[in-house]
């Protein structure tokens, strides 16, 4: 299911996905798109704006245990409601007990958080209502429930605090039934959310609400090279969780035209959906820095195996980004071999480039892994200085040999200037399997899009 918030611009449109629910407010147009049936792979998914679409929230989320006909739903909504009411589904009409709920949530003005003091407190749910993210900056939930009984009902979602506006919500219901396939056993990742600082931060500080299922959370970010502190400099959450570097500090080359990589963990956490994180980078940014946030299920108590890292000044019109130290005259450490199987590896990258990009293709990451989220396959160009152009990547090791060519690649008709990255290997907890008798959330990735 992909969910899709924009201000203005033509309806969107997803390559083979079926629009199952529109619904308009004031200032903004939700959507909610799937596609059921699909086979247990790797997907690409292809959004078609169209032109002159001003477009701030897209999340997308896997579900299996659901109905693999050509008509998965059993009955669609949309409302609207003002600040400071229970945020709902509107009235939905369903035929068919054990229906899996899904709605999404916008506040319904035309602007985002420029810092923290501007950010909402939290999302809260709802009684036997999942939140699937809860982004605090771009005013947007996803949630779903099931129901246990059919028929005609206004489902509460969520309550906002702090900051809060008008709304409006869309929603989607779907049959179930037994199809799909369960998380294979050992390390995974549950979700993801990746966001940007807002243009015109000018602030040190920012947070995000990650509601999480597994037991380790795993944060990466780039930045712009500060003289002095880089990097990020200390992490906290509302529930307590402690927040370490992972294996290093940030990484980048020390020119003031480059940029700075940085990874963080969280390792023994419980599950929660009001955890909201806050971090603190060694200076003032100023919007536009990237964050990568992995909630990761059946690690180890002891997770944290090793990180390789690479940085340096790119020449070429093929860009190289790799961890095999002095790959594209780059500097930093090799990954190295992982001490067991079964291991899990995150990277986290960024490239530094102030001017116009020309015959730009996307990042791409080598076997046996697969690029996860990318948000730029073109630097940004806009009226802050940040222009990373930031992917990440995960691979999963089943065997205790070396990663290989763990790359990315991007080329086009001009050097992207710096560079800088970070790999780390995690060790997977024994395997305890998961049902597979019920509808369950497979995987859910939150990305903000950034507008200047």
């Amino acid at each position: 299911m992909i969910m899709i918030g924009q201000y203005s611009g033509p309806d969107p449109t997803i390559t083979n996905y079926t629009q199952r629910v529109k619904q308009a407010g004031t200032n903004n147009t939700i959507y909610i798109f799937d596609r059921n049936n699909i086979t247990d792979s790797q997907q690409t998914i292809t959004i078609n704006w169209g032109s002159n679409a001003n477009v701030d929230r897209v999340a997308a989320c896997e579900f299996r245990n659901i109905d693999t006909s050509a008509t998965p739903t059993d009955g669609t909504s949309g409302t609207t409601g003002a600040n400071g009411t229970t945020m709902t589904t509107g009235s939905l009409t369903t035929a068919v007990d054990g229906d899996l709920i899904l709605t999404f949530v916008v506040q319904d003005d035309t602007s985002t958080a420029t810092s923290v003091a501007g950010e909402q407190t939290s999302w809260v749910p709802q009684a036997s209502v999942t939140l699937l993210h809860a982004d605090i900056a771009r005013f947007h939930c996803g949630a779903y429930q099931i129901q246990a009984t059919h028929g005609t009902n206004t489902l509460n979602v969520a309550t906002q605090s702090g900051n809060g506006a008008g709304w409006i919500s869309a929603t989607v219901a779907y049959k179930n039934a037994a199809a799909g396939t369960a998380p294979a056993a050992g390390i995974h990742i549950d979700g993801v959310i990746h966001t940007n600082i807002s243009g015109g931060w000018a602030a040190t500080t920012a947070k995000q609400q990650v509601p999480n299922t597994g037991n380790l959370l795993v944060a990466g970010f780039a930045t712009e090279p500060f003289a002095s502190n880089p990097g990020i400099s200390t992490i906290s959450d509302t529930v307590g969780s402690t927040w370490n570097n992972a294996g290093g500090g940030p990484v980048g080359p020390s020119s003031q035209t480059g940029v700075t990589c940085d990874q963080w963990k969280a390792v023994n956490i419980s599950a929660s959906s009001s955890r909201v994180i806050t971090w603190t980078y060694g200076n003032s940014v100023s919007g536009g820095e990237p964050s990568f946030i992995y909630d990761i299920s059946s690690a180890d108590a002891a997770p944290f195996d090793k990180r390789g890292t690479d940085w340096g000044t790119d020449t070429l019109t093929t860009a190289l980004i790799t961890h095999d130290s002095g790959s594209s005259g780059g500097s930093g450490t090799p990954l190295g071999t992982p001490a067991g199987t079964g291991e899990l590896m995150i990277q986290v990258g960024a490239t530094f480039d102030n001017s116009v990009a020309t015959g730009v293709t996307a990042f791409t990451a080598a076997s046996p892994g697969f690029l996860l989220t990318s948000s730029d396959t073109t630097p940004d160009i806009g009226t802050t200085p940040v222009d990373e152009a930031d992917p990440a990547a995960v691979y999963y090791l089943p065997n205790a040999n070396n990663p290989g060519n763990t790359t990315w690649t991007k080329k086009q008709a001009h050097a992207l200037g710096d560079f800088a990255a970070i790999a780390t290997l995690w060790k997977a907890a024994p395997a305890g399997g998961e049902s597979s008798e019920q509808i369950a959330m497979r995987q859910s990735i939150n990305l903000s899009i950034r507008a200047f």
